[in-house]
């Protein structure tokens, strides 16, 4: 699996090498914002199904 993952990661970098300085010139601020609000949300959504289940005693 984690080779699967890994080669995959490769084959991606490869295809955006040559576009990769116009991806970096073209992030922003709010885009970097949004990025971030994205990530916050899936892992509060993640941690909510992983502890769901957990027992408080």
């Amino acid at each position: 699996m984690a080779t699967g993952v890994a080669l995959l990661l490769a084959v991606t970098l490869l295809i955006l090498a040559p576009n990769l300085g116009e991806i970096v010139a073209g992030i922003t601020g709010t885009a970097l914002a949004l990025a971030a609000v994205v990530v916050i949300a899936i892992a509060l959504v993640a941690t909510w199904f992983a502890m769901r289940r957990a027992s408080v005693r």
